[in-house]
């Protein structure tokens, strides 16, 4: 049996403690992108109707990576994980590897970004299995397969915004990145 530590709520959670936005915007964007939380737009309308609720959670889930650690490692041991030499997690005397699937394609920054979130996953503990694809590769492993299939544990997505509709309503982003009724949360 392999353990994957994300289907662990508490740890998914700690996943948003775990990243520097500002350090990606200012590393792999040379300072041209903004931090982004929410699967919404801080200058359109959307984020305007919901701003009290976005900066809670912007401040709630800022960049701690000692919080993020403390609750994965209060976490991992209740799944039966234990913390072996050189501070890895293992699970029934093996590493708990981590298979991430990297996209290599497109505009040059997901590789980069995939190596870093892997970085500061192995500062905590896991063993990250980098698995640089290209998405016709990457397509039908994550959303060909269940995550529960082990073959996938994390995913470096893009999103695009469709045209000009998309910019002014983006109520729908929440479904697609929260709810079960999205393509992103489909079961084969």
């Amino acid at each position: 049996k392999v353990l994957n530590p994300f289907s662990n709520r508490k740890i998914r959670e700690a996943l948003n403690w775990l990243i520097d936005r500002n350090y990606v915007n200012q590393e792999i964007y040379a300072g041209g992108s903004l931090p982004k939380l929410l699967p919404i737009t801080t200058q359109l309308v959307e984020y305007t109707n919901l701003v009290a609720t976005a900066r809670a959670l912007e401040s709630k889930y800022a960049y701690n990576v000692d919080k993020a650690k403390a609750v994965i490692d209060a976490e991992m041991p209740g799944m039966g994980a234990t913390l072996g030499a050189g501070g890895k997690w293992q699970f029934n005397g093996a590493p708990i590897k981590l298979a991430f699937i990297i996209r290599s394609d497109g505009d040059g920054t997901r590789k980069p970004i995939g190596d870093y979130v892997s970085n500061q996953l192995e500062s905590v503990g896991f063993t990250v299995d980098r698995q640089y694809k290209t998405s016709s590769e990457a397509f039908p492993i994550w959303q060909g397969t269940s995550a529960a299939d082990g073959q996938w544990n994390l995913y470096t997505a893009g999103y695009g915004a469709s045209g000009l509709g998309t910019l002014r309503d983006e109520s729908a982003n929440i479904q697609q990145s929260y709810l079960n009724t999205s393509i992103q949360a489909s079961e084969p």
